[in-house]
């Protein structure tokens, strides 16, 4: 049985507030002796804030090694769950996530699951397709699942694709769903049927997992089919925000969403959030034109002229911690 999400969210935020005062070497000690693996940008060229920094990195550590390291920053606390998050959970979509299969060979099964921790921030729950060169029959069931209620399939396309008797016969049962299909070029160029839909470039830098899901990302943006579900996947992505620089990126997808796309339940998502979860409520912009401004007032008044409400009669404004935050007080203590 898998850690419970909440619990999982809940002991990993704890963890980032323990270790964002230290140095970044003390931090990379502390994760690399509880062996939570390095995040797709090394330390040495990470742009963001150190609390952003530790969440990245446990977004891909199992539930004992988030367990034991919890234990270790608060020794006091009451010591929860340690059950493991692995295999038994692969085959589960995230409710209410985008579903999105990520199709690739074996070799590259690295880069698949980098890709599918990042995707998450997106607020896209991503089916790497397999791990192994010969399926198991429970995992030729999981996978045969998986296509079956994905909303899109990505194909993961290196020099090795074409060879694998596995990957092509996903990406057929994928077309023959009708379901959207992305190609990264990751080698190579798109071939047979998948050759007429649409394409995005791959990369070999040391944040290519990033790379590839902001091309898949966009790609699932524009295109008709998958549109409307990613509008819904940005509201759950800007309520479950790690950090304010992850507040601030979902904020700024959230604009993309016309009036006509926006439901009640997303609109009382990005509500909630506003109010319930910190690193939203206490977000400022650091936008020239709206520099300071918390978060949750630049929302309100999008959706007020978006929507056509009237400020004043009409819905009230999302709660913030301050309307006098600034940018430079950006970390609260």
């Amino acid at each position: 049985m898998a850690m419970p999400p909440g619990q999982r969210i809940t002991l990993t935020k704890r963890i980032g507030e323990a270790l964002m005062h230290d140095s970044m070497a003390n931090i990379d000690l502390a994760l690399d002796t509880f062996e939570v693996p390095q995040a797709q940008r090394p330390s040495e060229f990470w742009p963001g804030d150190l609390y952003e920094y530790v969440l990245r990195r446990l977004t891909k550590a199992s539930g004992p090694a988030i367990v034991e390291l919890h234990a270790h920053l608060y020794p006091d606390a009451p010591a929860p769950s340690s059950e493991s998050d692995g295999p038994a959970a692969i085959g589960n979509w995230e409710e209410d996530e985008f579903r999105l299969f990520l199709s690739h060979t074996h070799a590259h099964r690295v880069l698949a699951g980098q890709v599918r921790e990042t995707m998450k921030l997106y607020g896209i729950d991503t089916f790497v397709a397999h791990d192994m060169i010969e399926p198991t029959k429970k995992w030729q069931e999981e996978i045969e699942t998986a296509l079956g209620t994905c909303d899109a399939l990505a194909a993961l396309l290196t020099t090795d694709f074409v060879e694998s008797k596995w990957c092509d016969q996903e990406v057929g049962t994928a077309l023959g769903r009708g379901r959207c299909i992305v190609g990264i070029k990751q080698g190579t160029n798109p071939h047979g049927f998948i050759g007429k839909y649409q394409a995005v470039d791959g990369d070999t830098s040391p944040w290519a997992a990033e790379e590839i899901t902001k091309g898949v990302v966009r790609a699932l943006w524009v295109n008709t089919q998958t549109r409307p579900l990613m509008g819904r996947s940005a509201a759950v992505a800007f309520a479950e925000s790690i950090s304010f620089d992850n507040a601030r990126e979902n904020y700024e997808r959230l604009k993309e969403v016309q009036a006509d796309e926006w439901t009640d339940e997303m609109l009382t998502l990005v509500q909630l959030a506003c109010s319930e979860n910190r690193q939203v409520e206490e977000a400022v912009s650091k936008e020239p034109l709206a520099y300071g401004k918390p978060i949750p007032d630049l929302l309100s008044k999008h959706l007020d002229a978006l929507l056509n409400r009237d400020a004043s009669t009409g819905e009230p404004e999302f709660q913030s911690a301050s309307t006098t935050a600034s940018a430079d007080d950006d970390i609260p203590f």
